[in-house]
C-alpha cells in the first residue's frame, strides 16, 4: 500500500518518498537493498511455497546431499526470487521520480518543536497554508543510490503535507513462547531465518497460515509434521469461517499427505 500511495501521489503531480525499514538486518543485502522492500506480507512463505512445488528433495537426497546443501540451494533460490522484486519496486519509484529512505520513522505531533519549524520554513509553498504541514523522524535513515551501497547512517526529519502510514501486519507473539531465546522457535516473520531443512515441525494453530507452512514443509520432504489445536478441529475451523464439508476435506487431504492433527494440544 506504501509503494502504491506514493505512486498515486506521483501521477497527482506530488512529490513523493517512501520511508520503510527493513524487518531484518539479515535482509538488507551488502549493497544496501532490502530483500523484502515493497513485497507482499508473507513474502518469504509464498517463495518457500513454490519453492517446494519446484524442489524434489527426496531425488536431491537419493544424490546423497546433505539437508544443509538442500536447504541452501531452496534459500538462494527464494533469495533471487526477493531480489528480483525488490530490484523492480526500486526502479519503479525511479522511474515516477519517488525517493526511497531506509529507516525507523516517529511521526511528530502537530505542536511539537519540529513541526513547527518546518511549517514555518514552507509555508510559502504550501498551496493551502492552514492544511499545515506533518514531520517525520527518521532514525538510522540510509538513502541507496540505485541500490548499491549506503550513502548515509544518520537522523533526519522528513516533512509533507500528507503522510500514509502503511505498516503492514505482524504475527501475534504470545507471552512465556522463547522467540528471542531460542534457534528453533519461529513466527511466520521470523521463519525467513531457518538455517537448515529440519527434520521435524510442530506448528501452533489450525489458521489459514499454519496450514501453509504444514503443506510447505510436508511438500519438502519433512517427515513429522505436527499441526497443534489447542481446541478442536470443528471449534477452530468454525473461527476461520470455514464450512464444515470444506473443513472435513481438508483435513482429510492434510492427513493423506502425512501432516498430523493433534487436538487439545498447545505451546505453554
Amino acid at each position: 500500500a506504501g509503494v502504491a500511495g506514493a505512486i498515486k501521489a506521483a501521477q497527482m503531480g506530488r512529490r513523493a518518498i517512501v520511508i520503510d525499514k527493513p524487518k531484518f538486518d539479515a535482509g538488507v543485502l551488502p549493497n544496501g537493498l532490502d530483500l523484502f522492500f515493497g513485497g507482499p506480507t508473507g513474502l518469504f512463505s509464498k517463495a518457500l511455497r513454490d519453492a517446494a512445488k519446484e524442489t524434489n528433495v527426496e531425488a536431491m537426497r537419493a544424490q546423497q546431499m546433505d539437508d544443509d546443501v538442500i536447504w541452501k540451494q531452496i534459500t538462494n533460490s527464494i533469495i533471487k526470487l526477493a531480489m528480483r522484486n525488490s530490484e523492480g519496486q526500486c526502479r519503479t519509484l525511479a522511474r515516477y521520480g519517488i525517493d526511497y529512505l531506509q529507516g525507523s520513522a516517529q511521526l511528530f505531533g502537530e505542536d511539537d518543536e519540529e513541526n513547527i519549524a518546518a511549517l514555518n520554513k514552507f509555508k510559502d509553498d504550501l498551496d493551502n497554508p492552514e492544511d499545515g504541514i506533518r514531520s517525520v523522524k527518521v532514525s538510522k535513515a540510509a538513502v541507496t543510490d540505485n541500490y548499491v551501497g549506503y550513502l548515509e547512517d544518520t537522523e533526519v526529519i522528513v516533512s509533507g503535507t500528507k503522510v500514509l502510514v502503511s505498516t503492514g501486519s505482524k504475527s501475534n507473539r504470545f507471552p512465556g513462547i522463547p522467540f528471542d531465546q531460542s534457534h528453533r522457535v519461529f513466527d511466520s516473520d521470523t521463519v525467513n531465518l531457518l538455517g537448515y531443512l529440519p527434520r521435524s515441525v510442530a506448528i501452533s494453530g489450525l489458521g489459514i497460515i499454519g496450514i501453509e507452512f504444514a503443506n510447505i514443509f510436508n511438500a519438502l520432504g519433512v517427515k513429522d509434521v505436527k499441526i497443534l489445536v489447542r481446541g478442536d478441529v470443528e471449534t477452530s475451523t468454525k473461527k476461520l469461517g470455514m464450512d464444515m464439508d470444506v473443513a472435513n476435506e481438508l483435513m482429510r487431504l492434510l492427513t493423506k499427505s502425512g501432516v498430523e492433527v493433534l487436538e487439545g494440544a498447545a505451546v505453554d
